[in-house]
């Protein structure tokens, strides 16, 4: 596989080699493909600086010490993501609500993209920078991580921790200073790896966010959906459904559909089970009636639920709904994902010819206005 490092970083760019040692260093040992770094405009320029200079860098030094030429390459400056404000200013930090949003959402979409290509494993460190941004990567790994990937803290005893003069143990010792002024050797340097294990909650989310561009916060509440009591609630003159509080977009005649099945269920009429040959498309139609229409939308299919009410015979009220089942369930797993959309399923009880199919709600978790 090929394997992905991405950091944190804030003012101390050593973070980064001091990561990398200690990866290097393990059993199994881990050595980057490829670096990105996620981290503020301040500390993209101490990273180009202290890491990339082609005289001075540290990152082709530690590659250089440990036999490791692609690590000079790894790193290339536009793997540096900086945070940006909402107009695409850089930001020198995220202490505000409106830059923390920023950081998320360009989190999000990093840890989402690197975690898309089935042939690599990431590994995640969450050692530099504010503690917020090692939160978010982390929860972001959380959500969009596979088997495969990995979460660390890199630790680093004193006095070599925070040093600016310390970024690796070097396979020939140093003698450095500490913040006192006191001499130090490098061969007594302690830098370690601490894995963090962590939930993967990739499976339960909809494969629409997983290709898609959604925020921190749709994806967080669309992962919410696995933990909460499930709820429906349907506003016909919003044209909207909200499964467990998130809104699903759908078309007219399923919203219409949608709403019929969950007042059978409501009302709790034989449990609010049918058969698809027994829809009562006159109670679908009153439904749809209610859903303000845009331009040219409607008249085909009121025409034809009015001719299933009146005409229409077993089959094609069952054809109908069959194909309504169908398209509703597949717009659910798009937007909730298999675990969200689970809970709203149209079920199915008997066998057939017999089978009879409705919602499994609890009544009183249904809404409808």
């Amino acid at each position: 596989m090929k394997n992905i490092l991405l950091a944190t970083a804030g003012l101390t760019p050593q973070i980064i080699t001091e990561t990398l040692y200690a990866l290097l260093r393990r059993e199994d040992p881990f050595i980057p493909d490829e670096i990105h770094i996620v981290t503020t405009a301040e500390g993209r320029h101490r990273a180009a600086l202290r890491l990339l200079d082609p005289k001075e860098g540290h990152l082709r030094r530690f590659a250089e010490d440990f036999g490791c030429p692609g690590l000079a390459s790894a790193l290339p400056e536009k793997n540096i993501h900086v945070f940006t404000a909402a107009d695409g200013t850089p930001l020198n930090d995220i202490e505000t609500e409106e830059g923390n949003a920023a950081a998320a959402d360009m989190i999000t979409s990093i840890v989402r993209d690197l975690t898309a290509r089935p042939e690599t494993r990431l590994h995640v460190s969450i050692a530099g920078g504010r503690k917020t941004m090692g939160f978010l990567v982390g929860y972001a790994l959380s959500l969009f991580g596979r088997r495969q990937d990995e979460l660390s803290h890199v630790l680093v005893d004193p006095p070599f921790e925070g040093n600016p003069q310390f970024f690796y143990p070097p396979p020939e010792n140093r003698v450095l200073f500490d913040r006192y002024g006191r001499p130090v050797n490098t061969d007594d340097a302690n830098v370690r790896l601490a894995l963090i294990p962590f939930v993967r909650l990739r499976g339960g989310l909809p494969r629409e966010l997983l290709r898609g561009h959604a925020g921190y916060s749709d994806v967080i509440a669309s992962a919410q959906l696995q933990f909460t009591e499930p709820a429906l609630e349907i506003r016909l003159e919003q044209r909207q459904a909200l499964f467990g509080g998130v809104p699903v977009p759908l078309p007219p005649r399923i919203l219409a559909f949608l709403c019929w099945m969950a007042r059978l269920r409501h009302n709790g009429g034989e449990d609010g089970f049918i058969q698809g040959m027994d829809i009562d498309a006159l109670a679908i139609l009153e439904c749809y009636r209610k859903i303000p229409m845009k331009p040219a939308e409607g008249a085909r299919s009121e025409h034809l639920l009015r001719e299933l009410a009146h005409s229409g015979g077993p089959e094609e009220r069952k054809a109908w709904f069959d194909q309504v089942k169908s398209r509703y369930h597949s717009a659910l797993r798009k937007a909730l994902g298999e675990a969200g959309a689970l809970p709203y399923r149209l079920t199915s009880r008997g066998h057939r010819p017999s089978t009879r199919f409705g919602l499994t709600l609890e009544p009183d978790s249904i809404s409808i206005g």
